[in-house]
């Protein structure tokens, strides 16, 4: 989804017949700060999401009173609700690699 020079060149042509050359300068740097914004923004969500996946594993916690099959119940719902943040992380990934295609 790469622009070519003569779709960049087209762009920038259509921009300063709208814009104006005056004001080709205040879009470029208005323009230029929104996308480290959103850079910044997807390299944040990004950590948030690492970070909230290190969790303790299911093994790892004491079951040894329960014997009803609850612990069973909370493995599935743990793996359940790992494979949704595994999810989330693949979603802010392709965005952070469509930004950076921009």
């Amino acid at each position: 989804m790469g622009l070519g020079a003569g779709e960049l060149a087209l762009i920038l042509v259509i921009a300063y017949v709208v814009v104006g050359p005056e004001d080709m300068v205040k879009l470029a740097r208005t323009l230029a700060r929104t996308l480290r914004q959103l850079r910044k923004l997807t390299v944040d969500l990004h950590e948030e999401a690492v970070g909230g996946i290190n969790l303790p594993s299911v093994p790892d916690l004491d079951f040894s009173t329960d014997s009803t099959g609850r612990k069973d119940i909370i493995k599935d719902a743990a793996g359940s609700v790992t494979s949704d943040l595994d999810g989330v992380l693949k979603e802010i990934q392709k965005a952070e690699e469509e930004l950076r295609e921009i």
